[in-house]
């Protein structure tokens, strides 16, 4: 049994809104991190964050649809 892993790429100078919207993501629309809206209250979400360069930001989390 395998496990899936994802990683998104965001072309933007502003690290601050990309964390504010991930949280906002996780708190509001947490079946695109892969569980129903009524377990989102109860889990926590674990996201690594790195601002690779001037431009790129870089999201790993689990899941993503």
């Amino acid at each position: 049994m395998g496990r899936s892993f994802a990683n998104l790429h965001i072309k933007s100078r502003n690290l601050e809104k990309i964390v504010e919207a991930l949280r906002v993501l996780s708190e509001e629309h947490a079946e695109v991190l892969g569980l129903p809206n009524n377990e989102a209250q109860d889990s926590k979400f674990v996201m690594y964050i790195s601002k690779s360069n001037e431009n790129w930001i870089s999201v790993l989390h689990d899941y993503f649809v």
